[in-house]
């Protein structure tokens, strides 16, 4: 992660409210619930480690931060997962020359971690079965939200 990428996140422009909602649904059907067997909490899954490295960045940013029970509370959970879908966008939009990432890769990137999707050297199209049929759908999301 370089230091340009975490001071930054003040002036990123923030991931839209869509991408915020479809995730939220994708993770957890719009639920405050434990997942990942009891390490994931809240509406967005975060796990401790990713809670915590948000905190950071959202410090270094001057951005409210909270404890990780509050992954919890709709609205604290929501300003974090905004950051952290910011910071990850802008990573991988760095990764990938400029060109911005789309939902669907920063969802994989949220979901299997920085590490995770660097396996797949960072491209969606190579992640396995459900995984990417999970990125399909999280990309879809805003569009069958909009037609309801």
């Amino acid at each position: 992660m370089t230091t340009a990428l975490l001071l930054s996140l003040s002036t990123l422009q923030p991931v839209p409210d869509c991408w915020l909602d479809s995730v939220e649904r994708i993770e957890s059907r719009s639920r405050a619930v434990w997942g990942d067997h009891g390490k994931a909490a809240g509406y967005f899954q975060f796990h401790y480690g990713t809670w915590e490295f948000c905190s950071k960045l959202r410090k270094e940013a001057g951005l409210p931060v909270y404890p990780y029970s509050d992954a919890m509370d709709h609205q604290r959970s929501r300003e974090y997962a905004q950051s952290w879908l910011t910071y990850l966008r802008g990573y991988l939009t760095n990764k990938y020359d400029g060109r911005p990432a789309h939902l669907g890769e920063v969802w994989l990137a949220f979901n299997l971690g920085l590490n995770g999707f660097s396996q797949y050297n960072y491209n969606w199209m190579s992640v396995d079965g459900w995984r990417y049929r999970k990125a399909v759908d999280v990309m879809m999301m805003p569009v069958k939200i909009k037609s309801l």
